[in-house]
């Protein structure tokens, strides 16, 4: 013997109908049965979002760690678990608004209609209350977080770390007209051989001698002059005309060649980068920065060559 669930009589335990009220006892426990598959289902899809959550926030911690430092990948460690935490809950909630307003009787234009309704009314209300949950927590944490030093941490790091660097590649380049000079002083600076060991000349060839030493001289110094001469008289072209340069950086890049040609090669690997980049606005920001923080301050053509050569390096790799 049993007791019915409404009415509390005594029943046979095989019974399907009570026979004191008339209840259907199969119903019921079909009923029931039903109810607990769905809140299992329910606290189910509670645990996945909140899980979605933390995974969401906890890829953001990574990047901040990767970016802008271990204290900000901390908070987006903390905001990942109070989602999760906070996401089930949202989660239920949503299910409580569901069960209070689903209509007894869905009314649809066709058949498509219905789909949507009843698939609205299994999982809307939950999705919009934990997403609203999720949603209200991101922009906390944007609002305390620098984001765009997240997005585009990685390489300003890269750059900053490339300019402290010294490159020594730029030590090495020296224009034609340097290395000629160079020779220039070298050959005048190399002692010469002695006269002692040398044959004896017949008197004739000696005493012509004196005569032709002087013009070869006046040659090789004219020659000299001419190629000088000729290297200042080059004007120096850098990727803006010189003749326009209204700053003081813009007149230290001009002062040399070296520094002019150190711009050229900038000019184009920014325009290389530009090419490739999928984010032209981002490439932009940062080359404006490393003008503001590196560039610009610099004030001899040393300091300028080395970060120009190490900025141009990392836009190449781009």
């Amino acid at each position: 013997m049993k007791k019915c669930p409404f009415c509390f009589e005594s029943i046979q335990d095989e019974a399907i109908k009570c026979r004191h009220c008339g209840a259907n006892i199969a119903a019921a426990v079909a009923a029931a049965h039903a109810a607990q598959a769905e809140a299992k289902r329910n606290r189910k899809d509670a645990k996945i979002i909140g899980v979605l959550g933390f995974l969401l926030f906890g890829a953001v911690g990574v990047r901040a760690f990767m970016t802008v430092g271990p204290t900000w990948a901390a908070m987006s460690a903390v905001f990942a678990v109070v989602y999760l935490l906070l996401g089930p809950r949202a989660w239920k909630m949503g299910d409580a608004v569901r069960k209070d307003d689903k209509p007894d009787l869905i009314i649809a234009a066709n058949h498509g209609d219905l789909i949507d309704q009843k698939m609205y009314w299994d999982l809307g209300p939950q999705l919009i209350v934990s997403g609203f949950l999720f949603v209200a927590m991101a922009l906390g944490l944007g609002f305390l977080m620098p984001v765009n030093d997240v997005i585009f941490g990685v390489q300003q790091k890269q750059v900053a770390g490339a300019t402290t660097v010294p490159d020594t590649s730029v030590t090495n380049v020296q224009p034609a007209a340097t290395k000629s000079a160079d020779n220039d002083s070298d050959a005048q600076n190399t002692p010469q051989p002695s006269v002692a060991g040398a044959p004896t000349l017949p008197p004739t060839q000696e005493a012509s001698m004196p005569t032709n030493m002087p013009a070869l001289a006046q040659t090789s110094e004219s020659t000299v002059a001419s190629e000088t001469q000729a290297d200042q008289a080059a004007p120096i072209e850098a990727s803006f005309p010189c003749s326009k340069a209204s700053t003081d950086t813009e007149r230290l890049i001009c002062s040399s060649p070296e520094t002019a040609n150190a711009d050229k090669a900038l000019a184009a690997a920014y325009a290389h980068a530009r090419r490739h980049t999928d984010n032209p606005a981002g490439l932009k920001q940062l080359q404006r920065a490393w003008i503001a923080k590196y560039r610009d301050p610099c004030k001899d053509t040393a300091c300028l060559l080395s970060v120009m050569a190490a900025w141009t390096k990392e836009l190449s790799a781009i």
